[in-house]
């Protein structure tokens, strides 16, 4: 971070509920478009500390933009195991989000839920999605205060072209 603070899931998921998903919010895309290098990946060389769960989280808040339209476009990244872990863990959350009997187009998960059975397409995302339960942003506990110091500075770069900063207080 700038002041020197490792940037993990807390600071990230403080930063994306605090400024980035209201900004996101007012902008109102029709799709979400996402560069995923996982440069912030733990275990990536860059020095950040975000987690597969991280990635899940910030991820789950993607889809409520755009009706839950969400590309995510793999663009390279340093360390080979830590991308892998963690795009898998967004390319699941993306399964399980869309995994759904509300799915028109999927006909053979209407006709499992009429015959009172478990969807197919959801049952393959939740196996894929076992070990990355969506986490609330609370689970990852308070930012460090350097990232606070950070991120007040970016509100304040920010705050004459989104009304949704205006009032903002970290």
């Amino acid at each position: 971070g700038l002041h020197g603070a490792p940037y993990g899931d807390a600071e990230y998921a403080f930063a994306w509920r605090r400024v980035l998903m209201p900004i996101a919010r007012e902008f109102n895309p029709e799709l979400v478009i996402v560069s995923a290098g996982f440069d912030s990946a733990l275990g990536d060389e860059c020095g950040f500390r975000v987690t597969p769960k991280g990635y899940v989280h910030l991820t789950h808040e993607l889809m409520s933009l755009a009706g839950g339209k969400v590309v995510m476009v793999l663009e390279g990244g340093y360390n080979v195991a830590s991308v892998s872990r963690c795009f898998e863990a967004c390319v699941a959350t993306l399964l399980t989000e869309r995994c759904s009997y509300d799915d028109k187009s999927s006909k053979e998960n209407q006709e499992a839920k009429k015959a009172g059975q478990t969807c197919p397409e959801r049952s393959a995302c939740n196996n894929a999605l076992s070990s990355n339960v969506i986490p609330p942003s609370s689970a990852f506990g308070p930012p460090h205060k350097e990232a606070v110091k950070d991120l007040q500075c970016t509100i304040e770069a920010l705050k004459p072209h989104w009304k949704c900063l205006s009032s903002v207080v970290l």
